[in-house]
């Protein structure tokens, strides 16, 4: 009655609710609320009571209108139908543009083509569809869709196929949970429509404390009363700088990150998504360990050990997640290590949702731009304004895969108190060089060694340019579990030492390199013994040093190594990074004509080698020219040098390796067991590359920090200095030219812009002493060597039968 208004509540298993209120304002008042709050949580395109919702949402529901949903959204939707929509329209309000509508229209089901034609305010303040500027003459949508109908507005396009009956319905076949009933309107329940709304009881939960805020929501820790247990609240950041345009998508993007967790169920590595409660807050599985990396951290900091097989599993429960979202064609969006959450330290991890996917960049008003919440490395190449890409971020599953590859090394890195961390903007070259050559993050060589296919191998593909060649979660689950089940991981110990990191200031930088290493290739800094500096360079030092376990007793059986460490710098993601690339490079390389990787000193992260007493090639030929030995006596051990240093780079270029600093002082000399001779073996790899199988050509800015005289053309004439496998034979022949030469001084004196000059006019070196008579055919090998186009220098399988040649005859 109007003297004591009543709204009724009533749910789908038929209980109802009368609330009597005092005056009608407040009935009104109270019924606004609830569905302003549906239309917030559940469906802002329909009303649960005709009475308070506004005139313009009224005109939307009449109307069928999408309200705030994407392309994207909508072919999805499309795709569930039970019928096709071939000869329909489907009308959505724009999700970017205020007042802007778009006519999606399917004509033919065979062609599955969709045209989409955009309906917004003109100049004139008038409505009108883009391109047709006669059409702009309406007051409002729902004005121009009659004038459709009856085809009045515009002679030169057909608009017949845009008759109003044809317009889709936006919800068909679903039921809702409750509906509001005013008391002076019939009471007709008919078909009440369900949806996916879990409302929480407020009352029930009672604060504790708040957790860290985010850039988009705050979290507060909360006590579920019955149970006594700890639950995590969240709500969006209060918005009322931010424009409209930039609040509703905002708003989207949470809602779109909810229903992932809905529609995950109850998965047992998902985080529970509760519901929500009545002031607009998410109520969620809270974790008292917080994120795996944090807990991480933490324990690094404790200098408490991080076992291979403890690691193992966590990768091989999110690579589970990754292949279950995957099965359900359901991108996340926002894979990293804060994602995933530590429930038990056995351990368990959970992934949460991604909060808020995306964000309005609104720094240039006129062109507003819709940016991802994640950042490089995370964040997939081909979404990254670095890569000069232009495409608009979207989650999908292939950069799902990059993020998770990522987020693995971040896990591994992790447990050596150390973060993959891109300063931007102000990004360092070598980051920005190692992103744009998909190589975004550190895989350590640990990683090469276990399982029949490597799990770094199946890593780097995730990181493939193109999108659809990256492999799918399955194969990388098959791999893990393939490692768990046969123990690989467990041959893998975790050493941490009490002491601190002399280079990188990070206590446990060491347990990375204790995880990559079996323990034959583990070296104690006490157990190694400094006996002379045997070289000095602008990247490092190399240093003699003899092995004494100190658990043998004797002194017999000592051996002598050489040491190579890196010189602190500025930048110590560099420098780490360098320390894993030439690891990783000499590891996999196993050759008579390369110096052989012993292992890794700890806790100081020294590179443990070979010790070859004789030393560089460079340094043998000043010693004899200082001597004033004769040099026609070693020719012919300089072309067998040679002629070994060719075959060690095959080797290199087999495996896809640029050793980018081929030259006479990186080749060292050592005795052949087989003969009296020496042989020569190839040294140094600080610098060395190595190319994707997907890739031709690696970029580098850091061009003033390389050897230039020994570089080809392509890696310094260029904005973009890039190098490629056949780099090296350039290098290879100035090296050739170094030797036979016997270290001429005018390679050593020669300025730097003199000798591009002279090389972009086309100038070579000169012929060799060593190249006269009978060895002609060097030189000319070696002008081969020069061409200014790569593709047409001679290879290293062909300079080796060349070698074979000569030698023969």
């Amino acid at each position: 009655s109007k003297t004591s208004p009543t709204v009724y509540l009533s749910n789908l298993q038929g209980k109802h609710e009368e609330l009597h209120f005092s005056s009608m304002a407040e009935a009104l008042s109270f019924t606004s609320c609830v569905d302003g709050y549906y239309q917030v949580l559940v469906d802002p395109t329909h009303y649960l009571c005709r009475d308070v919702v506004s005139n313009m949402r009224l005109m939307y529901a009449r109307l069928h209108c999408f309200t705030n949903i994407s392309e994207t959204r909508l072919k999805e939707y499309v795709s569930f139908q039970p019928t096709p929509l071939h000869q329909c329209c489907l009308l959505r309000r724009c999700n970017t543009e205020f007042e802007s509508f778009y006519l999606s229209l399917w004509q033919q089901l065979q062609t599955d083509k969709t045209f989409h034609f955009k309906i917004h305010r003109g100049e004139n303040k008038l409505f009108g569809i883009f391109g047709l500027g006669a059409s702009y003459t309406f007051q409002n949508v729902e004005e121009l869709l009659v004038a459709l109908d009856k085809n009045e507005v515009c002679e030169d396009i057909k608009t017949d196929v845009f008759m109003k009956h044809r317009i889709y319905p936006s919800i068909q076949g679903k039921q809702l949970h409750f509906l509001i009933i005013s008391t002076w309107k019939t009471w007709n329940l008919g078909q009440i429509w369900p949806t996916i709304l879990i409302l929480i009881i407020n009352r029930r939960y009672k604060f504790k404390t708040m957790l860290y805020p985010t850039k988009h929501t705050h979290s507060y820790i909360h006590v579920y009363k019955p149970t006594n247990k700890l639950v995590m609240v969240r709500t969006l950041n209060e918005m009322d700088l931010y424009s409209n345009q930039r609040k509703d998508l905002l708003n989207e993007s949470y809602q779109e990150s909810l229903k992932i967790l809905s529609k995950c169920g109850n998965h047992i590595h998902v985080i529970t998504w509760f519901g929500n409660s009545s002031a607009n807050k998410e109520v969620l599985e809270y974790s008292n360990f917080g994120s795996v990396t944090a807990y991480m951290f933490k324990r690094a900091k404790e200098i408490v050990a991080t076992s291979a097989t403890w690691l193992m599993q966590v990768i091989y429960q999110l690579t589970h997640i990754m292949n279950y979202l995957e099965e359900r064609n359901l991108p996340h969006g926002r894979i990293c290590g804060e994602r995933l959450h530590l429930f038990r330290e056995d351990p368990w991890i959970k992934l949460a949702d991604p909060e808020v996917q995306v964000d309005l960049d609104e720094t240039k008003q006129n062109n507003p731009k819709i940016v991802p919440n994640l950042l490089p490395p995370w964040l997939p190449c081909e979404f990254s304004e670095m890569c000069s890409t232009t495409t608009q971020w979207k989650p999908t599953l292939a950069g799902d895969k990059w993020s998770f590859a990522v987020t693995v090394c971040e896990i591994l890195m992790a447990a050596a108190d150390f973060k993959i961390d891109y300063d931007l903007p102000q990004i360092s070259d070598v980051q920005k060089n190692c992103y744009m050559q998909s190589n975004p993050a550190p895989i350590h060589g640990w990683l090469n060694g276990i399982g029949k296919t490597s799990l770094a191998t199946l890593l780097r593909r995730c990181w493939d340019k193109f999108p659809p060649k990256r492999p799918s979660f399955r194969i990388i689950l098959q791999t893990v579990s393939r490692i768990l089940r046969s123990g690989e991981s467990e041959k893998y110990e975790t050493v941490v030492s009490n002491t601190g990191n002399a280079i990188f200031g990070h206590r446990k930088i060491e347990i990375i390199f204790s995880i990559e290493f079996p323990q034959e290739f583990i070296f104690r800094d006490k157990d190694l013994t400094f006996r002379q500096l045997l070289g000095e360079g602008q990247f490092g030092t190399v240093s003699l040093h003899q092995y004494c376990p100190s658990e043998t007793a004797s002194s017999s059986g000592h051996s002598t190594f050489a040491v190579k460490r890196f010189k602190p710098g500025e930048n110590k993601f560099q420098s780490h990074v360098e320390i894993i690339r030439e690891l990783q490079t000499m590891i996999s390389l196993k050759h008579e004509y390369v110096v052989e990787l012993k292992g890794i000193a700890l806790p100081s992260n020294g590179i443990v080698m070979e010790y070859l007493p004789i030393g560089s090639l460079y340094n043998y030929m000043i010693n004899r020219k200082k001597r004033k030995a004769p040099f026609k006596s070693i020719t012919g051990d300089l072309y067998r040098y040679l002629y070994q240093i060719a075959q060690g780079m095959v080797v290199l270029q087999e495996l896809r390796i640029i050793h980018r600093d081929l030259a006479a002082r990186n080749i060292l000399l050592a005795a052949d067991s087989n003969s009296n001779k020496m042989k020569a073996k190839i040294s140094d790899f600080g610098l060395s590359r190595s190319l994707p199988s997907h890739q031709e050509e690696y970029f580098d800015a850091q061009i003033p920090l390389l050897p230039i005289k020994w570089l080809s053309p392509e890696c310094y004439r260029n904005e973009n200095p890039q190098f490629n496998l056949q780099s090296d034979v350039w290098g290879y022949g100035v090296t050739a030219y170094e030797i036979l030469d016997n270290i001429p001084d005018t390679l050593y004196e020669m300025q730097r812009d003199e000798l591009v000059k002279r090389i972009n006019m086309g100038w070579k070196w000169p012929k060799p002493k060593a190249c006269l008579d009978d060895h002609a055919w060097m030189y000319k090998m070696m002008l081969k060597c020069w061409h200014m186009k790569p593709e047409e220098r001679i290879t290293f399988p062909e300079i080796v039968r060349c070698f074979q040649k000569y030698k023969t005859e």
